[in-house]
């Protein structure tokens, strides 16, 4: 089989870019979409590159066409000022060895609508009309603040399609998009499949007890719940009651990549009080710089010449598990990471990072 092949840029707009492996004779070998946009990291917006569609025709496989469209994506990513990059994988152990790693978890939960008895109900959500834009903006970006890899929202990712807000005064304070699932049972009715809950939000246990409250508006449509995501909201799990008719189904999810080591450490949100360390990133893949880094208080990050003085090596994977926070690491846990080299200093350098909310309620 012929294995020249070029890759060929389609640009669908200012931050988006389609790449394509083309064999000689034209054929699509390989192919991938790469988006730039604004993304919460730190509780502060970043920018971040989201890598999508990627698939190469069977007969084209095992010959590094992803690595190519992967390392030219990630470039582009880098252009536009992205520094991390994420993907919903097929399988982790391929993109592992571009130096991806899962970060972040979904987490389906499914209940009879009786077992949110402990709330009681509420019916003043209202539906969400195109006056309400400027309100529901400026709600959504503080509620998605500390929520790692929530996007910055703007009124073309809107669909109004069964979103209802909760209205204190002129502000918002929760919402919920969902969807009555039901079908026809052949009796002259329709029957229930369940309330199926594709977002949920909330500034405060009071505002989720409310939303939570209106589904409770369906008892006699409806039977059961299914809130499609709580990865971005664990408080739901906090808040819920009856577990012994709750089902939960974890599925990992997103995979993360630092594409700027220096820019995520000063971006990276640490323990409110945390010692200075020095990481040294060692990568064995691409595209991620094999340094040492110094870092201080919060935004003050520096690059070592003395590999040697690092505090704490590890391999991007690593990296991208630590800086997300995707749990809270100790040296006894941390040395089960790919690529960490503990030292007798490496608990400081642990200790800064904190166990951190991330998730992302629509696919990409």
């Amino acid at each position: 089989m012929d294995s020249g092949h070029s890759i060929i840029r389609e640009s669908v707009s200012d931050n988006t870019l389609r790449l394509k492996a083309l064999r000689s004779d034209g054929a699509v070998m390989s192919s991938g979409v790469f988006t730039v946009r604004d993304t919460r990291f730190g509780g502060q917006y970043v920018k971040m590159l989201a890598v999508g569609g990627l698939e190469t025709a069977p007969q084209f496989r095992r010959q590094g066409l992803v690595r190519e469209l992967l390392a030219e994506g990630e470039a582009f990513g880098r252009e536009r000022g992205a520094i991390i990059a994420i993907l919903h994988p097929f399988s982790f152990a391929f993109y592992r060895k571009f130096g991806y790693e899962r970060v972040s978890d979904t987490v389906r939960v499914r209940f009879p609508l009786t077992a949110l008895e402990f709330v009681p109900r509420y019916r003043e959500l209202t539906p969400f009309t195109p006056e309400l834009l400027p309100a529901y903006l400026d709600y959504y970006d503080r509620f998605s603040k500390d929520r790692n890899l929530m996007p910055r929202l703007t009124a073309d990712d809107i669909d109004p399609a069964g979103l209802y807000v909760l209205r204190d005064g002129g502000n918002i304070s929760g919402h919920v998009i969902l969807e009555k699932r039901q079908h026809f049972d052949g009796v002259n009715r329709m029957s229930p499949d369940g309330l199926y809950v594709k977002q949920l939000g909330f500034l405060s246990p009071g505002a989720l007890a409310r939303v939570l409250g209106f589904l409770r508006m369906f008892e006699g449509e409806q039977l059961e719940v299914l809130l499609r995501d709580i990865g971005p909201t664990p408080e739901v799990g906090e808040f819920l009651k009856h577990y012994m008719h709750t089902s939960y189904d974890l599925r990992p999810d997103i995979m993360a990549k630092v594409l700027d080591v220096p820019a995520v450490l000063a971006a990276c949100a640490y323990e409110a009080s945390f010692a200075p360390f020095t990481l040294r990133v060692n990568d064995e893949t691409f595209a991620v710089s094999a340094d040492t880094f110094a870092a201080g208080a919060a935004g003050l990050v520096q690059r070592v010449d003395d590999p040697a003085s690092a505090d704490l090596t590890v391999a991007p994977q690593a990296l991208s598990r630590l800086v997300f926070g995707a749990d809270k690491y100790t040296v006894d846990t941390a040395r089960y990471l790919p690529g960490v080299e503990i030292t007798a200093a490496s608990g400081n350098a642990l200790a800064a990072f904190r166990k951190q909310i991330n998730g992302w309620f629509e696919h990409f």
